[in-house]
């Protein structure tokens, strides 16, 4: 469970019609960049922890505050500023494989060395000793994937609707 520091709230919509009268005090950001992004969620997140990001055809909009928009909608839990820059990476769809693809394999590796001392455990009486070492691989994994994204994100199914404690 990511611990919300920022909230962050993502619409996509097909047209921006009315949408200027529902947002207040919004950012327009025209074909940003990642930087750019980034730098309008900080400056946003300094007045509220709760952060509306409408992407358009046209334009990027973001606002301080939860403001109820309809069409497709995500949430963001963010627990660190630095997951509001991979929070703006996935908004805008920027693709980063490397460190992601490495965590993946060396979470891998470790399910893989957990599945590997339990069946030697479990077969051998002397190699008892090594399935005693599974603990400190599954806290390193579970470790690794908690630190990894710092953020959290969930379709939100109706915007009215509150959350669950199951969610």
């Amino acid at each position: 469970m990511v611990k919300a520091k920022f909230v962050v709230y993502y619409y996509e919509l097909e047209d921006d019609a009315g949408l200027r009268r529902t947002l207040k005090g919004y950012l327009t950001l025209f074909s940003p960049d990642l930087t750019t992004l980034t730098d309008a969620l900080l400056q946003v997140s300094y007045s509220s922890p709760k952060i509306t990001v409408v992407k358009t055809p046209k334009a990027i909009y973001v606002a301080p505050g939860e403001y109820e928009v309809e069409g497709k909608a995500y949430e963001f839990l963010v627990s660190s500023e630095n997951g509001l820059r991979k929070v703006a990476e996935e908004i805008l769809g920027v693709k980063r494989l490397n460190l992601d693809t490495v965590v993946n394999i060396v979470q891998g590796a470790l399910w893989a060395l957990v599945l590997l001392f339990g069946y030697l455990g479990y077969k051998n009486d002397v190699l008892r000793a090594a399935s005693s070492y599974m603990i400190v691989l599954l806290a390193l994994s579970w470790a690794i994937e908690n630190f990894r994204r710092g953020y959290k994100k969930r379709k939100r199914v109706r915007a009215s609707a509150p959350h669950h404690a199951s969610e």
